[in-house]
């Protein structure tokens, strides 16, 4: 009702009524009646800067670019919010996906007619994001980044995000494997980025599931295992206890590791 007496009173709002099938379908069936310039995404829990799409806008038209995104913060019920990795602002195209991969799209703005006919996969309940993302990447000729929290993620302590079957998790494997097909069809040398994705479900199996999934953190993607041994990072001390079955210390460095590093499953950028 409330959507409907906005596009009541301003003809730029079109309101779309449809059965919940999920957050994927739902930005589908926007994109098939889009018709401005440009394709920005909020999700509902969230709350954007006022100026958000103004800025973005004023950066798309001095740089020429194609997409341009943001930093984010996050926040839950208890107030407390945290920033993402610090970088800093300036122009990037896929040559630096390493280092400005962003899964999400509720922290881009991106030129319509680049997306064409590019859908978000509705089969998948984790990391919809992922996919659509580095295709939409690979289709901008210039991009441009932001260092300034635009965006604001709610995190629920019963959202989605917290409540991870291993269906889902495979899924999400399902996902970096396509990532990994279509960067191979290019010349560029995507090997370091291919591995951030897949060491990044690792991480998903210990940190969003209620109880850590070490076996499966383990048997995912194998091929990564041994440079993850060899990593001098958080992470890479916490792969090597869970490699020796070790679990007891891996819960406990888990638990440290999420009050310490962790802002959220949708920026954690360690």
């Amino acid at each position: 009702a409330i959507c409907d007496e906005y596009a009541t009173n301003d003809s730029r709002f079109c309101i779309v009524h449809k059965e919940n099938q999920g957050v994927s379908s739902a930005r589908n069936a926007a994109l098939d009646i889009a018709k401005g310039e440009w394709i920005g995404f909020v999700d509902s829990d969230d709350w954007i800067e006022n100026k958000t799409y103004e800025v973005a806008l004023c950066k798309a038209k001095e740089y020429c670019a194609d997409l341009v995104q943001w930093d984010a913060c996050c926040f839950s019920e208890t107030g407390d919010s945290k920033k993402g990795k610090k970088r800093v602002s300036r122009e990037f195209n896929i040559d630096l996906l390493f280092y400005y991969f962003e899964p999400s799209m509720c922290v881009k703005m991106i030129r319509r007619s680049l997306i064409n006919n590019l859908r978000f996969p509705e089969h998948a309940a984790l990391s919809e994001d992922r996919l659509f993302s580095l295709q939409v990447y690979f289709a901008c000729k210039r991009c441009f980044y932001i260092d300034s929290p635009l965006y604001h993620y709610y995190m629920r302590e019963n959202s989605a995000s917290h409540s991870i079957t291993e269906e889902m998790f495979m899924q999400e494997v399902d996902v970096v494997v396509q990532m990994e097909t279509l960067c191979s069809s290019l010349n560029t040398d995507f090997l370091r980025f291919i591995y951030s994705q897949k060491r990044e479900v690792k991480i998903h199996t210990l940190i969003l599931p209620q109880e850590p999934k070490f076996q499966l953190c383990e048997s995912l993607f194998p091929e990564i295992n041994k440079q993850l041994l060899k990593e001098k990072s958080s992470f890479g001390i916490l792969f090597f206890f869970i490699s020796k079955h070790f679990y007891f210390i891996s819960k406990l460095l888990i638990s440290l590791w999420k009050q310490v590093y962790l802002c959220s499953p949708k920026k954690r950028q360690d």
